[in-house]
Order: structure tokens, then sequence, then C-alpha cells
């Protein structure tokens, strides 16, 4: 289990994690990933030692990433910290599982073995029953649950995968390269194929209140974030839908993603700036000089406890 913070409360994290704890039903590994936010990993060390079991068959770790950036942790994840699970799952740190949601999502693939992700589907909010049906209809992946098999994980692996740093829509760009079957050249698109949806498999997550300062600035910076991601799943699309290239090929940065396609697709970038004003600001962000060498620092191990002693050798032979 991955679990992505950044932001969120240590508080919220540690919900996160003994959510996940109560819908394990198997030896679990629980990699919480804070990313950019020292603090808050400093915070989780005392507080997930708190909370994870003394032995057994779960496992906590707490890894601090430098770079504030959730594709590049993933990346980090996927490349560096995955301990070769059989299922790997993945939820945002602001997120409590259902406590069957694992399991109806493992079970799912293990009906669908042509399947290489799972998803789960929203249950509540105001656009909930919406994308619910539009996941049921057409496929999808959820960023705040889903899941991939072993074979999708060696095969990002051996290809080296990863998802272009700083993308905001970094599920929308990990489902198309999924609804190819990772290979656009020999796959038609069918994300109801390669990505089995769960209906049953749903989380909570706390409600938005409008009124509230921090909700407040947060949806603004969404709205400027969102308007980014209309560019980058352009991009994306025109890379492996129109173009049919390799996702492990896809560039490195956002900006040589989004800049390069604008660049050589003058026309469809034209017509997604009237669309969307706002797309102005994210590209004049994008065409702004951006330090990434935080992308060469490795992850630090800040806490690991639980788990068997064999666990414990092989985690640390990563460091």
């Amino acid at each position: 289990m991955a679990i992505f913070a950044a932001r969120e409360t240590a508080g919220a994290v540690r919900e996160a994690v003994a959510a996940v704890m109560a819908a394990a039903h198997l030896s679990t590994v629980i990699d919480v990933l804070v990313n950019g936010n020292e603090a808050l990993a400093e915070e989780l060390e005392e507080v997930l030692a708190a909370v994870a079991p003394a032995g057994g068959p779960i496992e906590v770790r707490l890894w601090l990433i430098r770079l504030g950036d959730k594709a590049h942790t993933w990346n980090q994840y996927v490349q560096t910290i995955w301990p070769d699970a059989r299922r790997t799952f993945f939820i945002d740190g602001y997120v409590r599982v259902l406590p069957d949601a694992l399991v109806q999502l493992d079970e799912g693939l293990k009906i669908t073995p042509e399947a290489l992700a799972g998803s789960g589907v929203p249950s509540s909010g105001r656009t909930a029953l919406n994308l619910r049906e539009e996941m049921l209809r057409h496929g999808g992946l959820h960023g705040n649950l889903y899941a991939l098999t072993h074979p999708a994980m060696l095969h990002i692996r051996r290809t080296g995968l990863k998802l272009p740093v700083g993308i905001y829509r970094t599920d929308s760009a990990l489902g198309s390269a999924l609804g190819f079957g990772f290979e656009p050249a020999v796959n038609a698109w069918n994300p109801k194929e390669f990505i089995h949806v769960a209906v049953n498999a749903s989380w909570q997550t706390d409600r938005k209140q409008w009124w509230r300062y921090s909700d407040l600035s947060g949806q603004l910076k969404r709205k400027l974030r969102q308007a980014q991601g209309t560019l980058e799943n352009l991009a994306v699309r025109q890379w492996l839908a129109e173009e049919r290239r390799l996702p492990e090929h896809l560039p490195a940065n956002v900006t040589d993603l989004v800049l390069s396609w604008a660049a050589a697709h003058p026309a469809a970038l034209d017509k997604a700036l009237r669309r969307n004003p706002l797309a102005y600001l994210a590209l004049r962000k994008l065409r702004a000089p951006r330090d990434w060498s935080g992308v060469a620092v490795m992850p630090r191990l800040c806490l690991a406890c639980g788990g068997t002693q064999a666990q414990a050798r092989r985690d640390f032979a990563l460091l």
C-alpha cells in the first residue's frame, strides 16, 4: 500500500493508515510517502510509531521524498521503494478506505486476469454518482484508490516507465497508459479490458467547507492546476492515442511534455485556451524556469516498524 501525503495533517494520515490496517486481510507493507514536507515527516515519525503494530503481518514504513511532487513520488515508489508485492494499492493521504475496499479490489482482479489494474469508485460527494456511472460504463482509474497487478508493476520496472515530473493529472496519465495495455502501437484503446472497476470498493473523505479560508484557497489553486491538467491530457492523448508512442518514452517533466505538444499543435492549443482562459495562466507558469534537481535525491527512510525481521532486513537493504 502506497499512501501519498504532502499537505495533509498528521492526524489525517494516521486515520488513512489506521483504515488500511483495518481493511488489510493479508501480510501488508504500508508505505507512507511524504513529499516536499519535512515537518510533516518528522511529526509522522512519532504518530505512526504509536499506531503501527509491534510485529506480525503488517509493516509501516515512512519515507521522505525531497521534491514536493506527486508524480515524482509515484516514480520513486514504483522504481525504488516497491517491495515486490503480489498486489499493490495506491491511495491519497486524506482517504480512509472502507473496511472491505481492498478485498473487493483484490477479488475483482482475481476474476479478471486480463486486467492490469483495478479502480475503486467514489461513493460520496457532489459528483460521485455521475462519476461512478461514467466509470462503470466506460472504465477508468480513480486516483483516490486503485491497484496495480504484479505483472503491471513488473512491466513498469522493466521498461523504466515514469510519469512526467510535475504533472497534475497523475491518474489520468497512468490510466491512459493502462487503457492501451501499456502498448498503444499494439492494442486498441480499451480501458474496460485493462482496468477493472470494482463497484463496491470505495472510501471516505472529509467534506470541504467553502467558508473555511484553507478550503477556499485550496479550491482556487485546484482550478489553476485543473487548467494545467487539461493541457496535460491533450499532450498525453496526442502521444499515446494519435502518435501511438510508448508511455515509457514520455518527456521527463510536465514542461517538456506540454510545451513540445503546444509548439507542434498550435491550433489545438489555441482551441484549449479559448475554452478555458485559466489555461493561459497555467501555460505561463509552465514557461517559467523551474528547478528539477530534487529529482536526483533518493528517498529517505524515516521509520520502519512492525512486520518480520526478514522484512526489516529487506527494507534497510534499500538504503
